[in-house]
C-alpha cells in the first residue's frame, strides 16, 4: 500500500514512510510528490528508485534484493539498488532519488537524480524503541523542518 507524504522540507525531502516499514531485502512502495517509487533496504542503507519497470511498466517495489540487486517479481531483471542500472552487459537503468533519514523517518527527494548516477543511499536509523530488520546506523543530515508555505 502506498504511504501519502506528511511533510516536505526545504530541500525537497518528502517524508514518505518509517524506517521500520523499509524490510531488509524487500521493496516498499510509497509515494513522493504524486510519484509511486520504490524504497529497498540493502545492507542497512535505504535506496529510493522509480517504481516503473522500463520493460512492462510494472512494480518494481514489489520486488526484493538477490545477490546485491533489486530483482522485478514479474520477469527476474535486475538492477543495482546504487545507480539503478543493470548489471552488464544489460543497458537498462531505473531513476533513482536522494535519500535521508532523520527521526526515524525515510525522507526522499522528489526529483530523480541523472540516470545512472550512483547513490550512497541512507544508513537506516529509527527513533528509539522501534524495531528494525537490520541493525540501526546514524546519519549525517540535519533533522528536516518543513518548507514555509507562501
Amino acid at each position: 500500500m502506498d504511504v501519502t507524504s506528511a511533510a516536505v522540507d526545504a530541500h525537497g525531502f518528502e517524508d514518505a514512510c518509517a524506517v521500520a516499514d523499509v524490510a531488509e531485502g524487500l521493496g516498499k512502495v510509497v509515494l513522493v510528490a504524486g510519484q509511486r517509487l520504490a524504497a529497498f533496504r540493502h545492507q542497512g542503507r535505504i535506496f529510493v528508485t522509480s517504481n516503473l519497470c522500463p520493460l512492462q511498466g510494472g512494480p518494481v517495489g514489489e520486488g526484493r534484493i538477490v545477490d546485491g540487486c533489486i530483482t522485478f517479481p514479474w520477469h527476474g531483471w535486475n538492477y543495482q539498488p546504487e545507480d539503478g542500472c543493470s548489471p552488464p552487459p544489460f543497458k537498462e537503468v531505473l531513476a533513482t532519488h536522494d535519500v535521508h533519514i532523520a527521526n526515524g523517518r525515510v525522507w526522499i527527494c522528489s526529483k530523480a537524480n541523472p540516470l545512472a548516477q550512483r547513490c550512497a543511499g541512507a544508513l537506516a536509523k529509527v527513533a528509539e524503541g522501534e524495531q528494525l530488520a537490520s541493525q540501526p546506523g546514524g546519519t549525517s543530515w540535519p533533522t528536516p523542518q518543513p518548507a514555509e508555505k507562501t
